[in-house]
């Protein structure tokens, strides 16, 4: 079974991403892991109201 991957590209300034790197060294997560924990969050609150919706 093959994953599907797709690509994202995402623009920050040089302070940001400093920022962003030291925070992830802290917690012991990449920047990845933390976007795709904060998207699936997202994903799963959207499916949530989503589904209150249609009651």
């Amino acid at each position: 079974m093959s994953k599907e991957q797709t690509v994202f590209s995402m623009r920050m300034d040089k302070d940001f991403h400093k920022r962003l790197k030291i925070f992830a060294a802290e917690q012991e997560v990449t920047i990845k892991a933390m976007f795709i924990e904060c998207m699936e969050k997202r994903m799963a609150e959207a499916e949530r109201k989503k589904k209150e919706e249609k009651k």
